[in-house]
């Protein structure tokens, strides 16, 4: 079984609604074979864009999930700076923390729905898929991401009544990325399910405010 089938076989078997058994992944051949595949990735320039995201994002959530059990953690203040800093992976050939990973690597590639697909195994993150990310599924695949966590109450509160809402931390400090054709209501109305909020929305009717994030663990250990 190639690297990436495993790794995907994992996470079907050990992610459900994203809760995370992290001690499935601990010494697991497949996993530790995508890890090195991971560290060795030739990326050219005849790859898509859409076949180097979905290799980035899936790379981001695994080596995510090998600090989790390396024994690190973003939960408090200075594991969070070893986890997301500190902390360096090869990835295709070079050697990186998963900060500059995201916002040096990913990130440049302007496409915002990363932010529901990336997941640094936090509990206010969003859900990880219980699936790898393919090229030829990634614009129904973050399509979907986008519209589960956009409409995920526990992430996202809206009040029509007051026209209030308590949104989360990532809208708020990856905005840039949100609101490069559009205001950030107008993109968040893009995925709401709920028309009467979809409409406030995109009249920008909202006043909105950021939820505390919480940097507890997704999953177990």
């Amino acid at each position: 079984m190639a690297s990436e089938e495993a790794f995907s076989e994992l996470l079907k078997n050990n992610v459900k609604d994203g809760f995370v058994n992290y001690s499935a992944f601990v010494n697991n051949e497949g996993f530790n074979n995508y890890i090195k595949d991971i560290a060795n990735k030739e990326i050219t320039e005849d790859l898509s864009l859409e076949e180097k995201l979905a290799f980035y994002i899936n790379a981001y959530n695994a080596l995510a999930i090998k600090g989790i059990i390396d024994g690190y953690s973003p939960s408090s203040f200075t594991s969070k700076v070893r986890y997301f800093y500190l902390n360096k992976y090869k990835i295709a050939g070079k050697k990186i923390n998963l900060y500059n990973f995201e916002h040096k690597v990913i990130r440049p590639l302007g496409e915002p729905r990363i932010h529901f697909a990336l997941v640094c195994a936090s509990h206010s993150c969003p859900k990880l898929r219980s699936e790898v990310y393919l090229a030829e599924d990634l614009d129904r695949q973050l399509n979907e991401n986008a519209i589960d966590f956009i409409n995920d109450k526990e992430k996202n509160i809206f009040d029509a009544s007051k026209k209030k809402a308590k949104v989360s931390k990532i809208f708020d400090w990856f905005k840039k990325d949100f609101t490069e054709n559009m205001s950030l209501q107008s993109y968040i109305a893009q995925y709401m399910q709920d028309e009467e909020i979809k409409t406030l929305l995109l009249n920008d009717d909202f006043k909105i405010k950021h939820k505390k994030y919480d940097w507890s663990l997704n999953g177990k250990k």
